[in-house]
């Protein structure tokens, strides 16, 4: 009997597309991950929360939930607190360009069958949806096999299911969770509405200006993300857009997964997508305190491939809780960065160094470049570093500066000046961890003084 109406529930699964309409999405698939939480009390699990409302009730089990973010009054998006499971049916593809905080992914069709499936439907619907309903309900029944993660919730476990757009592939498999008896909610809009929400969040100028960042200057290789890491380890607040971004923000800044013990190949870790680097963003924003300093690093709007939203980029500009500027001596910048970037002296790393520096052409000239590839070919690492900081790092680094100051008012750039500070290292040849924390230490004080004084002025305007 089970079985029976499985197959029946799967009958309603999906209304496919052309294949020629299908969005053009990323192959590569991210490790799944997902977020464990208490079972909801026995007397609660069935109960509805904000937003919910029965949408059916399946004879003998529980009844269908739909959940309506409009109908929330404080939710942004799902919250995985109020989730044993949030359940993104659609393909792994889709799923890795981008997908909600804590979801799963439990596709009904995979990358190939949903392709398949699209193919026959430009041909004929009714044997596209044939195929396509035993497709749905082959991949639920493996997905409730024995020793499944569904196969461990328990009875009073809350369910959240979610597809592109709230259709019938959700729809689909919410039915088939309600029948088990668990409590299914099904996404209304699926994952457009939730994208909709983080595009609308992260790109509100009234809600950036909540937030109160302390930003990080100085040229490349003075220290700014060991500071950082420092500033972190001491408890506060670090928005760290490089890592949320896999790019260090430069024409040598990809991020390494790998090498060979003699350095004959070398892996990158690919950037996330811009809708997935959002909802990173978006992630970490929403649990951060607006009343306490958030610290981040000076970036340019784009880091690697990818955009800062235009009103987070200008809110850590404006820098209410100050601007430290890092000044480190041109050779303990050189030794840092060639710990750093360490990757680049070895064989298959200078190969691809030489290919990186190809692209300043435009900027620097064509002269430049053939003196750095050949610095290379000699392995004079400690020249090229220093030629590339001095003719190219420094110099970029100071008209991004200009443009930021050029992307605020004239009012602002005053008040800028009057919390814009210089913190020296190195004035011994080196930088040691000790004198890492001391300067973290000085920087966090000074930027909550700020904050707390602009707290100050504001109750007594």
């Amino acid at each position: 009997m089970f079985f029976l109406f499985f197959f029946q529930s799967c009958l309603v699964f999906l209304q496919v597309q052309p294949v020629g309409s299908l969005v053009a999405i990323r192959s590569n698939v991210k490790r799944i991950r997902h977020l464990k939480s208490a079972a909801c009390d026995e007397d609660d699990w069935h109960r509805p929360i904000e937003g919910e409302c029965n949408s059916g009730v399946p004879t003998g089990a529980s009844p269908l939930w739909t959940y309506d973010l409009s109908k929330t009054s404080s939710v942004v998006i799902p919250s995985p607190n109020d989730w044993n499971l949030i359940i993104d049916v659609r393909s792994p593809s889709e799923f890795a360009e981008d997908h909600m905080p804590g979801a799963i992914n439990i596709p009904v069709l995979t990358d190939f069958e949903r392709h398949k499936v699209g193919t026959l439907y430009a041909q004929s619907p009714f044997e596209a949806r044939k195929l396509g309903a035993g497709l749905v309900a082959t991949n639920l029944g493996n997905a409730l096999a024995s020793g499944s993660i569904l196969s461990k919730l328990p009875r009073t476990a809350r369910i959240l299911v979610y597809c592109w757009r709230g259709g019938e592939r959700s729809n689909a498999a919410a039915h088939i969770f309600s029948r088990i008896g668990w409590h299914a909610a099904r996404l209304e809009g699926g994952y457009k509405t939730y994208r909709a929400a983080v595009q609308k969040w992260l790109y509100n100028e009234q809600i950036m200006n909540r937030f109160n960042f302390a930003l990080l200057q100085g040229p490349t290789g003075s220290y700014k993300s060991h500071i950082l890491s420092t500033i972190r380890a001491s408890g506060h607040q670090v928005l760290d857009l490089e890592v949320l971004a896999g790019h260090r923000g430069s024409t040598l800044g990809s991020v390494f997964s790998s090498k060979t013990s003699d350095g004959s190949t070398l892996s990158v870790v690919p950037q996330p997508s811009q809708k997935a680097f959002e909802s990173k963003l978006f992630t970490q924003l929403w649990s951060m305190d607006t009343e306490r300093v958030i610290f981040v690093e000076s970036e340019s709007a784009r880091i690697g491939r990818l955009q800062i939203p235009r009103a987070l980029h200008r809110k850590c500009i404006a820098a209410d809780a100050g601007i430290f500027e890092l000044s480190v001596p041109l050779s303990i910048r050189v030794k840092h960065l060639r710990k750093v970037y360490s990757v680049f002296e070895t064989p298959a790393g200078s190969i691809d160094l030489k290919h990186r520096l190809q692209r300043l052409a435009p900027r620097r000239g064509k002269d430049a470049v053939q003196r750095w590839t050949s610095l290379v070919d000699r392995a004079m690492w400690s020249e090229l570093v220093a030629d590339l900081l001095e003719n190219h790092y420094d110099a970029a680094y100071e008209d991004a500066t200009r443009r930021d100051l050029r992307s605020i008012s004239s009012s602002s750039e005053h008040q800028l000046s009057q919390r814009h500070y210089t913190i020296n290292l190195g004035a011994d040849d080196d930088i040691s961890d000790e004198e890492l924390e001391v300067a973290a230490s000085n920087i966090v004080q000074r930027a909550q003084d700020n904050i707390h004084h602009c707290a100050t002025h504001r109750a007594f305007a």
